[in-house]
């Protein structure tokens, strides 16, 4: 076989070899190499020689890389698209439970009662109910120890009720009054300490010199304040007890 044909055969195995690097038979390609540099002068031999080794390890480098690209795909998880799973996938769940929810019991509207402001408490007072009050305030242990504490002490009060100082009393009370005239009320405890009078005398002359009493607080209160009447004040006030008619 002459040089020419050997190397039109050598250059088309290369090409081949170059397109399918997978399956090139390269142990057979470097055999017709030195087949065909076998007649060349020495020098020429190992340069021929020495550019085909290039050119079989560059060979060998594609085959290598892709039989390595070969073997990772065979290892690797299909690389699928973006919502290719959109269809197969739950996004949201709606559940009913209505009929496992109790409804809540009708909630009763508080009914607000309005706040009505407080008021004195003013009326003339007569001379049974003066009494029934001393028994009462009697009876319900008043503190201060200004109230009667026993039978014979409520006996003694009520007898002083027909006396006639009761009237000097109540001129007493309403004298005073009308001096302070800035001080139009005042309270009875603050009263039996300007006028120094016994607890029951002041009592007494309030309850019957027809003064009006507030009661101030609540209905257990003790605040009592006393008020000039409004009728002009006689200078001497006759009463009988209409249980001795």
């Amino acid at each position: 076989m002459q040089f020419e044909q050997l190397e039109s055969l050598l250059r088309s195995e290369w090409q081949t070899a170059q397109l399918t690097p997978e399956t090139a038979d390269l142990g057979k390609l470097w055999k017709q190499i030195e087949v065909a540099i076998a007649q060349l002068p020495e020098p020429l031999q190992l340069q021929i020689a020495g550019d085909a080794l290039l050119q079989l390890a560059e060979l060998c480098q594609v085959r290598s890389a892709a039989l390595l690209a070969d073997w990772e795909d065979a290892y690797r998880a299909p690389v699928a698209p973006r919502g290719f799973f959109s269809d197969l996938v739950r996004q949201t769940m709606t559940v009913d439970m209505s009929d496992l929810i109790a409804s809540a019991p009708p909630r009763k509207q508080r009914v607000r009662s309005a706040c009505k402001p407080e008021s004195s408490l003013v009326a003339p007072v007569s001379k049974a109910a003066a009494l029934a009050l001393v028994e009462q305030l009697e009876a319900e242990s008043q503190p201060l120890g200004m109230l009667p504490q026993s039978k014979a002490e409520l006996q003694a009060v009520l007898a002083i009720a027909h006396e006639e100082a009761v009237s000097e009393w109540i001129q007493t009370i309403h004298g005073w009054l009308q001096a302070h005239t800035t001080q139009q009320e005042i309270s009875l405890m603050e009263l039996t300490h300007r006028l120094k009078l016994p607890w029951s005398h002041l009592w007494l002359g309030v309850l019957l010199g027809g003064f009006e009493l507030e009661q101030r607080g609540d209905f257990y209160s003790q605040d009592i304040w006393v008020q000039s009447p409004l009728e002009p004040f006689p200078k001497r006030v006759d009463w009988t007890d209409p249980s001795r008619d």
